[in-house]
C-alpha cells in the first residue's frame, strides 16, 4: 500500500473535485469560498475550477448559504441593466448618473467586483463580508462602477437606492461599506508607494479627491497585488 501511495498522482479532474470539497467546507463555515486562491494552488483553471464546484453541488443537491458577496453581483447586473433601459426621464437615477453609467460596460464591472471582493477579503480586517453580503457586494459594485469609470459617480446616493429595491435594505445601510472599502483601496495605494501619481487627472491638474484617487488607482493596484501574490505563492 505505501509503495502504491508512493507512485500516486493527482490528475486534474481529481485535484478540481477536492478543490471544489474544499471551497464547500469553506461556504459552510460562513467564510468566502477563495475559489481564485485554491485554483492557483492546485494549479487549476478559475473557471474549469467553479465550474466544478457548480456541477458537485447539483450532483449531490447540496444547499449552501449565500454568504459569499460575489453572489449577488449578477442579480445588481440585472438590475441596472433594467434601470438603464429606462428613458432617462423615467428613470430613479440622476440624469447624469444615467448618461455616465451608459458608457460603462457592465459586465467588466461585474468581473472587476469579484476581483476586488476576493482581494477585499485576503487584506481586509474588516467583519462587513461576513456579517453583511448583500451590502458588501452592492458597495463593492458602486466603488468598481467608479474604478470603471476612474472617476466618481454624480449623485451616488441615487445608486445606492436603486440597488435597495432588490436587496430590500435601506440605502443607508448598503452604503455603510462603501467608505471601509475606499480606506481599503487607499491603504493599498500607500502599502504599494504609489499615492502621489494618482492624485492627477489624465490631464496633469492636481485632484486629491479620496474618491477620485480611489477610481483612478483601483484597476492597477488590483492588478499589482494580484501578481505580487502569485509571485510570492511560487516561491
Amino acid at each position: 500500500m505505501k509503495n502504491e501511495l508512493a507512485n500516486f498522482r493527482w490528475g486534474g479532474q481529481a485535484k478540481a473535485v477536492s478543490g471544489a470539497c474544499l471551497a464547500v467546507a469553506l461556504r459552510e463555515s460562513n467564510k468566502p469560498d477563495r475559489l481564485k486562491e485554491i485554483a492557483l494552488l492546485l494549479g487549476q483553471k478559475y473557471v474549469y475550477l467553479q465550474r466544478t464546484l457548480a456541477t458537485l453541488l447539483a450532483s449531490l443537491n447540496i444547499k449552501l448559504p449565500s454568504t459569499t458577496p460575489s453572489h449577488h453581483i449578477p442579480n445588481l447586473v440585472s438590475h441596472l441593466c433594467k434601470e438603464l433601459r429606462q428613458r432617462p426621464e423615467d428613470s430613479m437615477l440622476n440624469v447624469k448618473l444615467y448618461s455616465q453609467l451608459q458608457d460603462i460596460s457592465l459586465q467588466a464591472v461585474a468581473e472587476l467586483s469579484c476581483a476586488f471582493l476576493e482581494t477585499f477579503a485576503m487584506t481586509s480586517k474588516s467583519k462587513f463580508i461576513q456579517s453583511s453580503s448583500s451590502s458588501c457586494a452592492v458597495s463593492a459594485f458602486v466603488i468598481c462602477l467608479e474604478g470603471e469609470l476612474r472617476k466618481s459617480l454624480f449623485e451616488i446616493t441615487d445608486i445606492f437606492k436603486c440597488f435597495s429595491q432588490i436587496c430590500h435594505l435601506s440605502s443607508d445601510t448598503l452604503a455603510r461599506p462603501y467608505r471601509v472599502m475606499r480606506q481599503e483601496v487607499l491603504k493599498w495605494m500607500k502599502d504599494l508607494n504609489w499615492e502621489e501619481q494618482y492624485k492627477k487627472r489624465s490631464n496633469g491638474r492636481a485632484d486629491s479627491s479620496l474618491r477620485n484617487v480611489c477610481a483612478r488607482s483601483l484597476k492597477d493596484a488590483l492588478r499589482e497585488i494580484d501578481q505580487r501574490w502569485r509571485a510570492k505563492q511560487r516561491t
